[in-house]
């Protein structure tokens, strides 16, 4: 994979969920040696303030938030969702509330905020894989979900009815009501949505290849960018250096019709082949721009503008970059 790109930002809790069988160490520890062994690049974040400074680097194109208690802030989810509409990927799995409902609509799901009454969790053999095998298991805590258009992997079974409390969702009333594990194309993006405690469960689990890593795996699997491929996508790193006056700067960089430019979050996609990010800059500071990825070689139209007095941008400086090795 190229240097700076990263598959997936992970968040989990700060602060154990009463909920938790593990500590937060204990988790992390896991999940860093599976990660490594299944040969993902990621960072691990532990609440809501680091997850949202990764993710306005643009470095990462899948996300995965593992935790009960951290809440993204309106702004974030709503710049989370775009990122999966325009191709990125999300996994949710271990939030027993609707702290993140802004999500629900990417996740192709309704969530009521209840726990769900269930005796276990089934998924039918090789839905994982070609190779896995049926599976049923019980996690200790299980939320209620709506299935509204996603599709169902994993299902509750002997789920008790009358478990109380008013649903929120806003799929229809005859939505299927026993889903535990889903998987949703949105738009250009994915998004997988797990029911249970995945990441507390596979440390409980202490393999590899418990039922808990399989699910894990396949859900950044099922939810890694089709189009960000390890071996084609470049990543083009730009900075500013602002040795004059405080300014408020534009960049937008284009490329030919023909050449494709797959875009990190920050980015405002202008159309026309054509991407730009805007920054307040203080004197002698440095901005160093969102990652952008180009698939295969590409001439970049680099223009950088600066915002006059009266609201109307001016061009500073204009330029054409390589990237690759196109002659």
């Amino acid at each position: 994979m190229p240097e700076g790109l990263k598959n997936v930002q992970l968040i989990r809790c700060s602060k154990n969920n009463p909920s938790d069988t593990f500590i937060i160490a204990e988790q992390k520890a896991w999940l860093e040696h599976w990660l490594t062994m299944q040969g993902w690049d990621y960072t691990i974040v532990h609440n809501a303030d680091d997850f949202a400074r990764e993710f306005y680097t643009g470095h990462y194109v899948q996300y995965a938030l593992l935790s009960n208690r951290v809440t993204l802030s309106n702004d974030v989810q709503q710049a989370l969702a775009d990122a999966v509409a325009q191709g990125e990927g999300l996994l949710i799995g271990g939030a027993f509330n609707r702290r993140n409902n802004h999500l629900e609509k990417q996740l192709g799901i309704g969530i009521a905020g209840r726990e769900q009454q269930a005796d276990g969790v089934s998924i039918a053999a090789h839905l994982l894989s070609d190779l896995a095998p049926a599976f049923t298991f019980n996690p200790p805590h299980k939320l209620d979900i709506d299935r509204c258009e996603a599709d169902t992997v994993a299902t509750y079974f002997g789920v008790k009815k009358g478990n109380g409390g008013k649903t929120h969702s806003a799929c229809p009333a005859d939505v299927d009501k026993q889903a535990a594990l889903l998987g949703f194309d949105y738009q250009q993006g994915a998004a997988v949505f797990a029911g249970f405690d995945v990441l507390d469960e596979a440390t409980a689990a202490a393999a590899d290849d418990s039922v808990y890593a399989q699910i894990l795996g396949w859900a950044l699997q099922r939810t890694q960018p089709e189009a960000l491929d390890r071996h084609t996508a470049l990543p083009v790193q730009m900075q500013v250096i602002n040795s004059g006056l405080a300014v408020e700067l534009r960049v937008t960089v284009g490329t030919l019709p023909e050449q494709s430019v797959v875009r990190a979050s920050s980015w405002v996609d202008e159309g026309q082949n054509l991407w730009s990010v805007t920054q307040a800059l203080e004197t002698n500071a440095t901005w160093a721009l969102p990652l952008l990825y180009v698939l295969g070689d590409a001439t970049l139209q680099i223009l950088i503008e600066t915002r006059l007095p009266n609201g109307e941008w001016t061009t500073y400086q204009q330029d054409d970059v390589v990237v690759g090795d196109l002659p």
